[in-house]
């Protein structure tokens, strides 16, 4: 029994030293060695306080570690909820973008409408104020002016779609085009192939004005490698956006409905 008193006095778990020294104490009480029970009870009184104090210190640590835990999962909602809040700022500019894209090609589509309607409406009534019979000279002058004004307007927009046009066809890069340059160019690709441009507004809903110009470039022929020179794109990017636009086509059946 002492041997394995001596074995459990060298452990360095407590719980086991205070085991020994329970059994120690009871045993030499029972074997009437009353001076060795104080010593090992005095002994057993002190380990009992280490073990209080160890699982004390255990506790703390322990709450301590949760605490940091919490600390770092807070941390970690914050990061996650400004990471969304940034995210959602910049789709909100993104789509901003596009909206206004998509706006400012529809008002640059509007205003030629308007311009060729309100040219009609005046030849109309040039037409009634010279079958009147009246001397309306001054009045037919006047709406020639301004059917004048505005076919000049239509003339020299065309004009730089022409040249724009011509820049493409041999090869020109539109990387540093403006935003106006590409609307000009699109609005003038009507006249080399306004069927193409009517089917490709039926098939596709909501193109941009870049969708536009790369639908145009397959429909000039342009070969892959032209495209990609004539973007500034890879050819992977010359392939995403060919997938991306089969999705963006209207199906049939939506069609129909």
């Amino acid at each position: 029994m002492p041997l394995m008193w001596a074995k459990a006095m060298r452990t360095t778990d407590l719980r086991d030293r205070v085991e020994a020294y329970q059994s120690m104490v009871g045993k030499k009480y029972d074997a009437g060695d009353y001076r060795g029970t104080a010593d090992a009870a005095i002994s057993l009184l002190e380990l009992k306080d280490s073990l209080v104090q160890q699982m004390k210190t255990a506790e703390v640590q322990e709450i301590q570690l949760k605490y940091d835990k919490e600390v770092e999962r807070r941390k970690l909602d914050r990061f996650m909820m400004w990471g969304l809040v940034v995210a959602l700022f910049f789709v909100a500019i993104i789509a901003t973008g596009i909206i206004y894209h998509i706006r400012k090609t529809n008002r640059a589509n509007e205003k030629m409408m308007r311009a060729q309607v309100l040219i009609n409406d005046y030849r109309r009534q040039i037409e009634r104020l010279e079958g009147s019979g009246q001397d309306v000279t001054q009045e037919v002058q006047t709406l020639r002016h301004k059917i004048d004004t505005l076919q000049s307007e239509q003339t020299a927009r065309l004009s730089d779609g022409l040249e724009l046009y011509e820049r493409i066809v041999a090869g020109e890069s539109v990387v540093s085009w403006s935003k106006d340059q590409l609307l000009k160019f699109i609005d003038y690709y009507k006249v080399v192939n306004l069927t193409f441009m009517m089917q490709m507004d039926h098939d596709y809903s909501r193109l941009s004005p870049g969708n536009r110009l790369f639908l145009i470039l397959q429909d000039m022929g342009k070969t892959d490698a032209q495209m990609t020179h004539i973007l500034g794109v890879s050819e992977g990017s010359l392939r995403v956006t060919r997938s991306r636009l089969r999705q963006k086509r209207i199906a049939p059946a939506k069609l129909e409905g």
